[in-house]
């Protein structure tokens, strides 16, 4: 079943950040979610994963409501979220990152081939397993945090501004392996992104937030035929949400 946001609504600090939004990530399938800094974006994906409560509105994802559900709650659901700017655990091993994925389970030969799976995915993970988090690169980092984020099985993985700070051939094996996440492991994924031709490259859908509420909606390829009027959005910026 889809990930069902309706008219919700969300405060940040002192931001209105939401104002009412509506929008679906069907099963299976790959949503960006678009816009300037200070549109709304982080905020949406912290409303889903719980870290936000909104303040009206309805979540819904495989016949439950989730918008008053705990942060724990909603991984149990399967809804996994990779926050920017990574947030690797740095005095852990990689391999311990990886594991810290997988602690609300308790199917230890499960936990075993889902980290074949992410060093199958990200060999360099494998190479540095006894490696503190803290010594890899930015890109490498990323990589863990999307591997550590596997690690706990989602069904929907939500993922915010993966490509910041990274080189273009690194954003291009990013969004590469975001592909194939999708693809192999019929993960559906909800990506923030500013870089909007690269997350509209891979996406099926896509949405346009602009100072809380979506502006613009359709296919990934209707959005990328209104390249000059999604631009006009991308720099419009009400806080820092």
């Amino acid at each position: 079943m889809p990930l069902k946001l309706m008219d919700v609504e969300a405060n940040y600090d002192a931001c209105r950040a939401l104002k009412g939004i509506s929008f679906e990530v069907p099963e299976g399938s790959i949503v960006a979610l678009l816009g300037p800094n200070g549109a709304g974006k982080s905020t949406t994906l912290r409303v889903i994963s719980g870290v936000i409560r909104p303040s009206a509105g309805t979540i819904e994802f495989d016949g439950q409501r989730l918008e008053r559900s705990s942060p724990e709650a909603i991984v149990k659901f399967g809804i996994v979220h990779i926050p920017e700017g990574r947030r690797v655990f740095p005095t852990l091993t990689v391999l311990e990152n990886l594991k810290m994925g997988a602690y609300m389970r308790r199917d230890a030969s499960g936990i075993r081939d889902d980290l074949e799976k992410v060093y199958g995915l990200f060999p360099i993970l494998k190479k540095y397993a006894k490696h503190h988090a803290g010594s890899l690169s930015g890109g490498e980092q990323q990589m863990l945090a999307i591997g550590r984020g596997l690690m706990a099985r989602p069904r929907v993985l939500l993922l915010d501004e993966p490509s910041l700070g990274l080189s273009p051939k690194l954003v291009t094996e990013i969004f590469r392996i975001v592909r194939t996440i999708n693809t192999e492991n019929k993960t559906s994924i909800l990506i923030v992104e500013q870089n909007a031709r690269m997350a509209l490259g891979v996406a099926h859908y896509g949405y346009v937030l602009q100072v809380g509420k979506i502006v613009i909606s359709g296919t990934a390829r209707e959005l990328e035929e209104k390249d000059a009027v999604t631009s006009s959005y991308m720099g419009r910026v009400q806080c820092n949400i």
